[in-house]
């Protein structure tokens, strides 16, 4: 079976508003103490782009199984509209969603061209270059 959603960081940006989210796709190593093998993913929930993660459900390659704790009572939560909006990108290119009135672009993420860190803001990404390297080389 070919794989349809890959291992990555992926920013997801509002194309109306700007607003972007972090998520990333990725195998447990096989010596983890949960779920060894299988495929997790994370949405970035502090400044840490390497460890800053929450992970929220088992990724197939039909899409997001988001675990029962993040799930909502009576409405949808905010873990399962991610998953909705990750698999909608990553698997039809946005077109529910399009359908729905909303514009989102996914990018994958990218290191910076200076110091070689992750990069996942959507300035970023299109600088290809983070803001700390962006401030050294400023004028002052």
């Amino acid at each position: 079976m070919e794989t349809k959603i890959y291992n990555g960081i992926y920013t997801v940006v509002n194309k109306e508003t700007g607003i972007h989210r972090t998520f990333r796709i990725r195998t447990q190593p096989e010596n983890s103490k949960f779920a060894p093998g299988k495929r997790t993913v994370a949405t970035l929930t502090s400044p840490d782009n390497n460890r800053g993660y929450t992970q929220f459900g088992f990724v197939t390659d039909d899409g997001i199984n988001v675990w029962n704790k993040k799930r909502g009572v009576d409405v949808p939560s905010k873990w399962e509209w991610y998953a909705f909006m990750v698999c909608d990108l990553l698997l039809n290119d946005g077109t529910a969603m399009r359908e729905k009135g909303k514009e989102y672009a996914v990018k994958v993420s990218k290191r910076c061209l200076l110091c070689n860190r992750r990069l996942t803001t959507p300035k970023s990404l299109k600088d290809g270059i983070g803001p700390e390297c962006i401030k050294k080389l400023s004028p002052v």
